[in-house]
């Protein structure tokens, strides 16, 4: 018996550093939520942590994008969302030229996106991002929208059971307009579409998706979209 141990033992020394050999770290300067006019960049930091030389995939993917230009880069390479970039890297070496950006024409609006960062020595080793990117009015868009104007207010925040949610547009010139949630991924959640809001600017949100189902405690993003103005607040839901 006490050889059998000792075999076992040994298997699990030697299989270990196998399993143990792959490692990342991916890390992001800026905040994951930024606004601007023109252009929005998110610097990140990519580190082999294993014991062993490992090739990483960039995957950057849109959620949400109003129509503006995306790319991200790495070293001297930048391309579309979509596009898989990759990054060679020894162990403990670390690669900080990756970037992410956005180029804004419109506004106010919103693009969400994620950046996903993964091993291809060992697929398990990954780690992602949810980017914002949210454009603010430039001096020639405050003049032209001056007398255009659209209120959002969510309360309670945070909330338990219910959410009353209310907004008020002025002046604005919009065909259609809704209320969407989605939850901190950017997963849509729920959503009332103009038909069913266009007799009351108030709606009360029970706390449930699509489905009926209850959500789980988090953070949400509640958005009214019109044309051509829109606004989101986040809130809280407890249990």
């Amino acid at each position: 018996m006490p050889r059998v141990k000792a075999f076992v033992f040994a298997v699990i020394v030697a299989v270990t550093p196998v399993f143990a050999q792959y490692g990342i770290d991916f890390a992001i300067v800026e905040d994951t939520v930024q606004t601007g006019t023109s252009v929005i960049t998110w610097h990140f930091v990519l580190t082999n942590t294993g014991s062993v030389p490992d090739t990483y995939a960039l995957d950057l993917s849109v959620i949400q994008n109003p129509g503006w230009f995306i790319q991200h880069c790495a070293g001297s390479m930048c391309t579309e969302p979509g596009i898989i970039l990759t990054v060679e890297l020894n162990p403990a070496d670390t690669d900080s030229s990756i970037d992410v950006q956005v180029f804004i024409d419109s506004g106010p609006d919103t693009a969400i996106l994620n950046y996903l960062a993964y091993s291809l020595g060992d697929t398990a080793q990954r780690d992602s991002f949810n980017l914002y990117a949210i454009s603010e009015l430039s001096v020639e868009e405050q003049d032209n929208y001056e007398a255009e104007r659209l209120t959002l207010n969510v309360f309670p925040n945070p909330f338990s059971n219910t959410a009353d949610i209310r907004y008020e547009m002025i002046g604005a010139r919009y065909k259609d307009i809704a209320i969407v949630i989605y939850d901190i991924s950017g997963r849509l959640v729920k959503q009332w579409n103009h038909p069913t809001i266009q007799l009351s600017n108030h709606i009360v949100w029970d706390g449930t998706d699509m489905n009926g189902f209850v959500v789980p405690e988090g953070v949400y993003i509640v958005r009214v979209d019109g044309t051509p103005i829109s606004e989101q607040v986040k809130i809280v839901k407890l249990q």
